[in-house]
């Protein structure tokens, strides 16, 4: 009896044992956490991101944005947009952000400002919508100002570059001069940045007919900063088609993926289009042929000089003779002691740090402030040593921004008056 009860036990306990096996095998591998986090988006119902590594921008008029929650929601599934720019939003500052859902986007607004229940014309406002897994740096560009409302971001997407986003609205009843000479300062200021660069927005300028006021005036700023128009068709039907809703970018070869939707959003059609704006590889700096002074042997140079053959140099009169056979002497020494050699630069040139005393000295603050920290290791030390590179970094900022600007002064001014014009 004793022998049956344990053969029973053992072979119950043997068919647990081959369950637990064959549950384990088949139970599937616990995810790790970034797996779970690229799980998340599909699992809300959320678009993921295209694989490509484009940036799909939209810009629409939206004329209040709070009640058409689902068509600018229809509108983000359909085109698969990353980034959208909406004027004429006729947001309130007392108006939550979270009210306005669009799932799986994040709006960034600059609303026209005004004490609530005020009887301030309503409208304006601008705002920009981009996915949540961006990363984003509000620029200080621009802002609600009654010629020119505009909001700029730096936005980051996962594998691609840095790109500089605009939203412009300019209301038609402002002051033409005033809202040219705003949206050419932050046309430029943005342009300065160096980095890609779109501008979307309703300019209320009739691009079809440059006998409009300050039409002309507007394509010679998109002109004088080097940014194409890629808009070509009308995008405000009633009563009159017109093109009013642009498209401004320094990007090339853009001009085929620019479309007009035909469905509109209140009295304006949207605008969609495609840039290529993947991650840039640093290109490498061009190779520069030059002597390595610092390997010099300086006592052998000295040694050949002293041996070197001067007979010519004595015998001749002229003094032409003199320097071409000294020179001789000189050159024949320099080739054997020190010869050209062909190197590649680590960093590409950087023209704005030459001729610098302030970032010279900058320099040689954050270096040594490095070296105290080191040495120390103390938070005071620490502090001293992160605002010296904190300073440096804006001075360079700075220089780079002002250089490009000059540079692109520069060039315009060539542009427009060429060597040898009268």
């Amino acid at each position: 009896m004793l022998l049956i009860s344990y053969d029973h036990h053992f072979e119950t306990e043997r068919a647990v044992s081959a369950e637990s096996r064959t549950r384990v095998l088949v139970t599937p591998p616990r995810r790790s956490l970034p797996q779970t986090r690229r799980l998340r988006p599909a699992a809300a119902g959320v678009t993921p991101l295209p694989a490509h590594r484009f940036y799909n921008f939209g810009h629409i008029n939206a004329r209040s944005l709070a009640p058409r929650l689902d068509e600018i929601n229809l509108l983000l599934e359909q085109q698969k947009l990353d980034i959208l720019c909406v004027s004429e939003s006729w947001l309130r500052p007392d108006i939550s952000s979270r009210v306005l859902v669009f799932p799986g986007y994040t709006i960034s607004r600059c609303d026209r400002t005004g004490p609530p229940r005020s009887r301030a014309p309503r409208g304006g406002g601008v705002a920009i919508l981009t996915r949540e897994q961006f990363r984003l740096n509000k620029l200080d560009i621009g802002g609600a100002d009654p010629a020119v409302e505009s909001l700029w971001l730096s936005v980051t997407g996962p594998g691609r570059r840095t790109v500089i986003v605009g939203a412009i609205y300019r209301p038609p009843g402002s002051s033409t001069a005033r809202g040219l000479e705003l949206i050419e300062e932050q046309l430029r200021a943005a342009t300065a940045t160096g980095k890609p660069l779109v501008v979307l927005g309703d300019f209320n300028f009739y691009m079809l007919d440059d006998l409009k006021p300050g039409t002309r005036d507007f394509k010679r700023i998109i002109n004088d900063v080097n940014l194409m128009q890629l808009v070509e068709e009308p995008t405000h039907i009633h009563p009159t088609p017109t093109l009013l809703d642009l498209i401004l970018t320094n990007q090339t070869d853009l001009q085929s993926s620019a479309r007009v939707l035909p469905e509109p959003v209140a009295d304006h059609q949207p605008v969609i289009f495609s840039a290529p704006v993947g991650r840039q590889r640093r290109p490498r700096p061009a190779p520069v042929t030059t002597r390595p002074w610092r390997r010099m042997n300086w006592d052998a140079f000295c040694l050949r000089l002293l041996t070197a053959d001067w007979d010519r140099l004595y015998s001749t009169a002229a003094v032409d003779g003199k320097l071409a056979a000294f020179m001789g002497v000189w050159s024949a020494a320099v080739d054997e002691l020190c010869p050209f050699v062909t190197v590649s630069r680590r960093r590409p040139d950087c023209p704005w740090l030459r001729d610098n005393p302030d970032i010279d000295t900058a320099i040689e603050e954050r270096d040594t402030a490095r070296h105290t920290w080191r040495r120390s290791r103390s938070a005071e030390a620490r502090r001293d040593y992160q605002l010296s590179r904190n300073r440096l970094k804006g001075l360079l900022a700075r220089a780079k921004r002002e250089f490009l600007c000059n540079d692109l002064l520069t060039d315009r001014a060539g542009a427009c008056h060429p060597a040898g014009a009268v």
